[in-house]
């Protein structure tokens, strides 16, 4: 399994790798930029990407829903410290499968679906916090 992470800060993208990793994710890519995240994308054809909603190029926002439009399958979960319900249902309305709330959500999201396979079974849209 593959996964991109969309992330500007490296200690963030660092952490987010090394949840992925432990839980079995056998690749993964990471880009501090939207457009160079989409390239990434499109390349490494992944079966998730984790982007952050702040990025230097464009909102991560804007990003999902450039990324659902390059692939309806994917699996996307943002992870971001903002935690509102705007956000979140903006976020969701762009094609999120998960939200994810730094910096305990990845942790949650890793401990409650134990596997790559159970994370890309995105059956509904769900909140981590």
């Amino acid at each position: 399994m593959i996964a991109v992470v969309i992330e500007d800060n490296p200690t963030s993208a660092d952490i987010i790798c090394r949840q992925l990793s432990a839980l079995g994710f056998e690749e993964t890519y990471v880009s501090g930029t939207a457009e160079g995240g989409m390239e990434l994308v499109q390349r490494v054809r992944p079966q998730l990407v984790i982007v952050d909603e702040r990025l230097p190029d464009a909102s991560g926002t804007e990003l999902v829903r450039a990324l659902r439009i390059f692939d309806p399958n994917l699996v996307v979960a943002m992870c971001t410290v903002i935690d509102d319900e705007v956000n979140i249902q903006e976020a969701f309305e762009a094609g999120c499968n998960y939200y994810v709330v730094k910096p305990n959500g990845l942790r949650r999201l890793c401990s409650e679906r134990h596997s790559p396979e159970a994370i890309l079974n995105a059956e509904k849209q769900l909140v981590f916090r």
